[in-house]
């Protein structure tokens, strides 16, 4: 009686061994293959200025290299940013709000900002010079119609609250503080 119990128990953990492997090979085969489909998200960014707008090889070239050096100069700004919301985060856990260096700090945030919206607006200048008139015509559509931030169409946010993934902040450099949480 008592082998059959074990025979029993050997089986019963076999097969949740078995389902165990299964699932996780699942995950990580179509993990890999979205990756492969999907690509890098410089890539994603080509293929789909490829198809929408017709840019030729020549021009994707170009527009990379512009959205990278641009990410390059912003990536600085990015983590300033995340330094002076550290210093904030440091009071509020502190308990200690000095008002005159809260409105400091959220002034050199804005103006940090200010210079990745410069930077940002820039790139899509030089990005739009690089394209026929009938490409910008497309490429300005999507300026025309851009989703709005805070509104009932935007997608949920997932649950944790963290994008993460190819996009996330870490892919970026910045760090994560409890502002971005």
């Amino acid at each position: 009686m008592e082998k059959k119990w074990i025979v029993l128990l050997i089986i019963i953990s076999l097969s949740f061994n078995i389902g165990t492997v299964s699932i996780v090979s699942y995950h990580m085969m179509m993990r890999k293959r979205l990756a492969e489909e999907m690509g890098s998200p410089g890539d994603m960014r080509s293929n789909f200025m490829q198809k929408k707008l017709g840019i030729s090889k020549e021009q994707t070239q170009q527009i990379d290299s512009i959205f990278s050096e641009t990410q390059k100069n912003i990536l600085p700004f990015r983590k300033q940013i995340d330094e002076k919301k550290k210093e904030m985060f440091t009071m509020v856990k502190n308990g200690k709000i000095d008002e005159g260096k809260k409105e400091k700090l959220l002034a050199e945030i804005s103006g940090l900002q200010m210079q990745i919206e410069r930077k940002m607006l820039d790139s899509i200048i030089e990005t739009r010079s690089k394209m026929t008139s009938e490409q910008r015509e497309k490429f300005d559509k999507f300026f025309n119609n851009p989703q709005p931030r805070f509104s009932e169409e935007r997608p949920p946010v997932p649950e944790g609250g963290k994008f993460g993934g190819p996009f996330g902040r870490e892919s970026r450099g910045g760090t994560e503080t409890p502002f971005h949480r």
